[in-house]
């Protein structure tokens, strides 16, 4: 498959040019030298990555000059860029999974999470706004919890650090065509790192019968991004994040089929094949499903370091939605034995506050609280045809045999099926360095999760990380988890 890159780049200043310079801004009411404010900026940076650790964890760091060094470079999706990492597969719908897991991912932007959103298909964060890419899974320590098969943390560019940009278009086969563009700068204290891309292209989702140029499979895709920063002072940040993604998909078809029978069912036409408004055939070419998924996410955090404590407040939120629609009723009808559209909307918000004390050389205590509310809103209609069955369709006697009584086919409409849910957590751990080459990491987790069920549960965790020699370094841990399910797959 051939591919074509075209870029123009504007880079201007880097950091150390910065460094270098002998010109003066404005920082926290006075004037002082640009060096103090990258230093400043470098300093805050080094204090948030501390309040959080991998200690007796398996962690992969991807960074951004090896998603560079890709072929498609930064136009390579972020899926694809984990994929470098042990552990990591992708099924036939692009989503990841980590170790076998489902569902047991959690993203954060620079140590603050993203709550989770309903996505199938489409993927909110693009890898040309990270300047690197961490899998953190194994034995994780106190600090993280809910979703545990692994962490995806991704530490965004800034403009103090990336200043300059690029335009650029990326296409190649299957009509692929992503034009996008990435910039950053900084004036004085405040600094600032933006990016968009849209794309386009015929495999959308992977082809259902192996076809190369598969029916309907036709997507379109953008996203935005961007990173402000102001250094408050010397000693604080106040920093935010926002982002969106517009997912368009065609759902593919495989090609030269006709309705069959469903299992359990007995439909009016020939062989039991469904027979709606009297037809009972339907080329599978025809059908054209599409789905479409939102996504907007922002965070706002507040930084401050004060000797041996470091800590930040940071409010994090997320919309997300998904809305699906038949191309045809008819045709779902007999393929599926029903044709549903659907949308669902998840509105998540929180808080996160974690801290670092440094007791001496040989102990850092961290401590932190998390908490996240979502409402959730579940509207579908159903159309379906008519049938006699035998069981009450209940958990205990379920439908065990169907025969269709009509071949006019009716609504069922569900109407808004909300829910609000609520979850909080607390850790505390201490980081004690036995020796120069031990370290052990240990604490205890409070989880508590209300939405469908109300659940708790303390979790111990214990991780060491012995380092023999300068070649080796032996990783150990053992941790317990709460991991409560993903909420905005369920409806009731």
């Amino acid at each position: 498959m051939s591919r074509f890159i075209l870029l123009s780049s504007a880079a201007t200043a880097a950091a150390l040019s910065l460094i270098a310079s002998a010109s003066a801004q404005v920082t926290g009411g006075t004037t002082q030298p640009v060096e103090t404010v990258v230093v400043t900026a470098q300093k805050l940076a080094e204090a948030r990555n501390g309040i959080q650790t991998q200690i007796g964890a398996s962690t992969y760091t991807i960074t951004s000059k090896d998603i560079e060094a890709q072929p498609g470079g930064e136009n390579t999706l972020l899926n694809q860029v984990i994929l470098q990492a042990p552990g990591a597969a992708q099924d036939s719908y692009g989503q990841l999974h980590i170790r076998g897991e489902h569902n047991g991912l959690q993203y954060r932007l620079n140590g603050i999470i993203i709550p989770e959103g309903i996505s199938v298909f489409g993927q909110t964060l693009d890898p040309r706004l990270a300047e690197s890419v961490k899998l953190i899974t194994g034995a994780l320590p106190a600090e993280y919890g809910d979703r545990t098969a692994g962490i995806i943390d991704v530490q965004t560019k800034t403009g103090m650090f990336d200043e300059g940009g690029q335009v650029g278009i990326y296409g190649g086969g299957h009509s692929q065509l992503t034009p996008s563009f990435d910039y950053g700068g900084s004036e004085g204290s405040f600094n600032y790192f933006i990016s968009g891309d849209y794309t386009t292209d015929t495999l959308g989702i992977e082809s259902p019968d192996g076809s190369s140029d598969p029916l309907h499979d036709r997507t379109k895709q953008w996203h935005g991004f961007a990173f402000l920063q102001d250094i408050l002072d010397q000693n604080s940040s106040v920093t935010a994040i926002i982002g969106t993604s517009n997912d368009m998909f065609e759902i593919p078809n495989s090609k030269g089929l006709e309705p069959g029978g469903i299992d359990n069912v007995v439909g009016l036409g020939p062989y039991g094949v469904l027979q709606a408004n009297g037809q009972t055939t339907f080329l599978s070419n025809d059908l054209d499903g599409r789905q479409r998924e939102i996504t907007h996410y922002g965070i706002l955090s507040y930084l401050r370091t004060m000797g041996d404590v470091d800590f930040q407040i940071s409010a994090f939120g997320r919309y997300s939605s998904l809305f699906y629609t038949p191309g045809t009723d008819i045709g779902e009808l007999l393929y599926n034995g029903i044709a549903q559209t659907a949308h669902k909307r998840d509105e998540a918000y929180g808080l996160q506050a974690e801290g670092a004390w440094h007791v001496g050389d040989t102990h850092t205590i961290r401590f932190g609280a998390v908490y996240q509310a979502d409402d959730l809103v579940s509207n579908t209609s159903s159309l379906v045809l008519p049938a006699s069955c035998s069981g009450t369709g209940t958990l205990n006697d379920p439908f065990n045999s169907c025969t269709q009584t009509s071949d006019t086919p009716f609504t069922i409409a569900s109407g808004n099926d909300d829910k609000h849910a609520w979850s909080y957590s607390l850790y505390l751990q201490d980081e004690w360095k036995v020796f120069q080459s031990l370290t052990i990491n240990y604490g205890l987790r409070f989880d508590e999760f209300d939405a469908f069920d109300h659940e708790s549960q303390f979790s111990p965790r214990v991780n060491a990380v012995w380092t023999p020699t300068d070649t080796t370094t032996i990783h150990a841990g053992v941790s317990r988890y709460f991991s409560p399910p993903p909420i905005e797959l369920i409806s009731s």
